[in-house]
């Protein structure tokens, strides 16, 4: 049973955008004026595998990767940072995480 609002050459197209042309569910959603859900419900419906490997960071472009990575760690001050305040742990978190010669016994 296909969603009220969608005919059989809809859904055809829908399907045919993300698998022939890799347009994401939230793009076909844009192009067509349906929701994201909608899309992913006659995705499966269609028996259409989704690759969830095209979403978050995985699809967006290098500029927008290396703009989002660089923000890691800048929503909290330095000066409030656990390993900042504490040396000591953090001295003591650098010596447990190495792995032990394996030379010795």
């Amino acid at each position: 049973m296909r969603d009220g609002r969608t005919t059989k050459a809809v859904e055809d197209e829908i399907c045919r955008l993300y698998l022939e042309e890799g347009l994401g569910t939230g793009q076909i959603g844009i192009r067509l004026h349906l929701s994201r859900p909608t899309i992913v419900r006659i995705l499966e419906r269609n028996g259409v595998v989704r690759d969830r490997s095209r979403t978050g960071l995985a699809v967006a472009s290098t500029k927008t990767r290396q703009a989002v990575t660089s923000l890691g760690g800048q929503s909290v001050p330095g000066a409030n940072r656990t390993f900042f305040r504490n040396r000591e742990l953090a001295a003591s978190s650098g010596r447990r995480s190495r792995i032990p010669d394996r030379d010795k016994d």
